[in-house]
């Protein structure tokens, strides 16, 4: 059934973000069948995601706000106070937007897809008061606060379907309308090779894809160097690349061995080179595309045994699960796999079939279905 699909977007805090490659995937993959409107708050000129959305939607939306994209390495989900003094006043204006650009059309005709917090309050009273339904889609857990979890609750409650990237985002909401629909990633092919070996091996490159954020663990990495057994059979590499925060901070730890990379501008040629990626987040991750892409070019992941990670990366086949916070932990995962060569061959010949899991083709049928229920409803 050709609906309106009504996407609920905030340009005004992210340049291209992860969350927004999945939201145009999923207009790129509705195209065909329904008509797109996007609903979208920016700050000045047209972001990159209105540049690449432009040629699927049918009309557009502007919405008013006062967010402002991060700064590198910075946080987009802390809220500013102008932010939380002004929503008021830019959220009657933008709802009053989004229903004047909407009523041409009956109500059965649309269906809004959020992409945001923010965008799910809107939609929440876009069912409310005019009675158009909802599909949320949620790349992050529950909070843990009860106040707020209770607030959520009541939104969440009147969405038709939510669309969680993973088991663990799906259990922190203990909702009935859940569904899983895991991220995809897509590798060039010229960079997924077979299993690989360490047996020739003199120099050895472990390697974290992060913002330089406290939640990423970074300095837990860089400190288990000094427990490694195996520095003195290999030349062992540590290369943090990313920006952030806690930049400079994490020049402390650096040492001949240990070095800060800085951004790097092609992540898959980089993480090409890599015999190990460590992702030691000390927060619960949504997901883990990060290791997902390692391991899909069959190079073993170490992560943090703690939400979204530990749901994604089996443990003691594709990858291996350490405490967060434990630096002599990821020393002693790192010696295990540079240790047995066999294991680390082992390890990489199951990451790529794991990886191989995730496809896009996988994630189009669930989108498809997911939306084809919603639209039947």
């Amino acid at each position: 059934m050709d609906k309106i699909i009504l996407v609920l977007e905030d340009s005004s805090k992210a340049r291209f973000g992860g969350g927004q490659k999945i939201t145009l995937e999923v207009m790129k993959i509705l195209y065909a069948s329904h008509t797109l409107y996007l609903a979208d708050v920016t700050t000045d000129t047209p972001s990159i995601f209105q540049a690449k959305a432009a040629d699927l939607i049918r009309k557009y939306i502007p919405l008013t706000g006062t967010g402002k994209i991060a700064a590198k390495g910075k946080s987009s989900y802390n809220l500013s106070l102008k932010e939380i003094i002004s929503f008021p006043l830019y959220f009657f204006r933008n709802l009053s937007a989004i229903r004047k650009g909407l009523k041409p059309h009956r109500k059965e005709q649309v269906l809004v897809y959020a992409t945001t917090k923010k965008a799910l309050v809107h939609a929440y009273f876009l069912k409310i008061l005019w009675n158009y339904n909802f599909i949320f889609h949620a790349h992050s857990p529950e909070s843990k606060s009860r106040v707020i979890q209770k607030v959520m609750h009541l939104l969440y409650k009147k969405a038709l379907l939510i669309l969680c990237v993973s088991e663990f985002v799906k259990n922190s909401m203990q909702l009935d309308q859940t569904l899983v629909i895991p991220n995809f990633f897509e590798n060039p092919s010229s960079l997924l090779p077979g299993p690989r070996d360490i047996t020739e091996k003199q120099q050895i490159r472990l390697a974290t894809f992060s913002s330089l954020l406290k939640m990423k663990g970074i300095d837990v990495f860089m400190n288990s160097y000094q427990h490694l057994q195996t520095k003195d059979r290999y030349n062992i590499r540590y290369e943090i690349y990313g920006e952030g925060e806690q930049q400079s901070t994490l020049q402390n730890l650096e040492n001949a061995n240990v070095k800060l990379m800085g951004f790097s501008n092609n992540v898959n040629l980089t993480m090409q080179q890599m015999d190990l990626v460590v992702v030691p987040s000390i927060s619960e991750e949504s997901f883990g595309l990060t290791a997902l892409e390692a391991m899909s070019m069959g190079i073993p992941v170490i992560v943090t045994n703690m939400g979204g990670l530990a749901e994604i990366i089996p443990d003691g086949k594709a990858g291996v699960h350490v405490m967060p916070n434990d630096p002599k932990a990821i020393a002693a995962a790192i010696d295990l796999l540079l240790s047995d060569k066999d294991l680390y061959r082992s390890f990489s010949q199951e990451g790529i079939r794991h990886a191989g899991l995730f496809t896009k083709e996988q994630f189009r049928e669930k989108i498809l279905k997911a939306f084809d229920i919603a639209a039947n409803t």
